[in-house]
């Protein structure tokens, strides 16, 4: 599934509240201190994953599950 159709889903409560869990773990297990830096590479890993996604759409490659 496209990382943009992720945010379209309509959600479950249930879903949600597993979204919720799931980021939570995550954060708590591998905290990130949040600095510029650190702002920096996700914003260039997110554009990175839209182009990829992008450039595969207009090849007409399926998506990944």
């Amino acid at each position: 599934m496209p990382i943009i159709e992720i945010r379209r889903m309509p959600r479950s409560s249930a879903a949600r509240a597993a979204i919720v869990g799931a980021t939570r773990a995550l954060e708590t297990a591998f905290p990130v201190i949040m600095d510029e830096a650190v702002l920096n590479r996700l914003g260039k890993a997110v554009t990175a994953l839209f182009e990829a996604e992008a450039v595969l759409a207009l090849r007409g490659v399926p998506e990944a599950a």
